[in-house]
This record gives structure tokens, sequence and C-alpha cells, in this order.
């Protein structure tokens, strides 16, 4: 059972911080920078961080990789900045401070690549003001521009290559 003062923090930090900013398909030659987040906990996340790494700098697009983990033992990604749990609130949102990594929300596409687990990483989406926002499992109607559903069985690596195919043929 979910705790209600739990739910109506988090409510009310999302009513507060939603970003009102207009959201499309965007080609990604239109894109100057991104921010991805991925799931730490996963067996294939730094698989992951290095196809996202790889295919962002093909294209010439700025990254911003954040890994996520909630792990009492975290395990370090290579190339993304690290949020633990000492980084996130007892109602699972991000800490602001010099002493915690801030998630870069001014970003042209927003990338969500956990599954909905930890809902730091959903707050984020809805607080972004991105361009685009894709995304995985939908934490609020109208939060993502393009949705993967049903890729609960799989990794992030084949979901991020099915959403990469599909960012590539927008025009």
């Amino acid at each position: 059972m979910k705790n209600p003062l739990v739910s109506a923090v988090r409510a009310l930090a999302v009513r507060r911080n939603a970003s009102k900013s207009k959201t499309a398909f965007v080609p990604l030659a239109k894109l100057h920078s991104v921010c991805v987040i991925v799931d730490a906990d996963h067996p294939d996340s730094q698989n992951c961080a290095d196809f996202v790494t790889a295919f962002f700098s093909k294209c010439g697009i700025a990254l911003s990789l954040y890994a996520i983990t909630l792990a009492k033992e975290p395990v370090s990604i290579k190339g993304a900045t690290m949020i633990t749990s000492r980084d996130i609130s007892i109602f699972g949102l991000p800490r602001k401070g010099r002493k915690h990594p801030q998630v870069n929300l001014s970003t042209d596409l927003f990338i969500n690549l956990t599954a909905g687990t930890v809902f730091a990483a959903d707050y984020c989406a809805i607080c972004s003001a991105a361009r685009m926002k894709v995304g995985r499992v939908n934490p609020r109607r109208g939060a993502y521009d393009l949705l993967i559903l049903n890729s609960e069985t799989y990794t992030q690596s084949e979901v991020f290559k099915e959403m990469s195919s599909i960012m590539l043929r927008i025009r």
C-alpha cells in the first residue's frame, strides 16, 4: 500500500514544477542536446550507456547521460553521472544542492530508459523543458511524445535501439 503523504508530496511537486513548454516530434537534425536517463541496476546498463554515447556522438548531438541506482552498493557506469539513493529524497524526488548531481532539464530531447520503477526519473521527464520527450512507461497522460509500450520484458539496449530507429525516421 502506498503512503498517502508520499503520494500527496509527489503530486504537489509535479503540479508546481511540471513543464508548460510545448512538445512535438522533432527530427534529429534539428536537435543540439539530449538528456538520457538509464537504470544502473539492470545488468545491461553499461552496454546501453555505450550504445547511447556512440549513437549521439555519430549524430553530432551533445549528450548528458545519467544513471539512477537505488542499490546499497551502486555500480559505476562509465561516462554517466551517477544518481544514487543519497541524491533522492524520501519522497522520491531528486535532491537539490551542490552536493547532489542535477539532471539537465533544458535539453532539446529527453529520453527516459528506466522501466517506471524510479519516480525521480519520471519526475525529471515531467519537469523537463525538452522539445521532444521519449520514454517507456507513461507516468502521466501526455508526458512523452514517443512512448515504447510493452517494453518491460526487453533490456534497455533493445528499447533504445528501437527508439533510435524510430527517431531516425522522423523528418
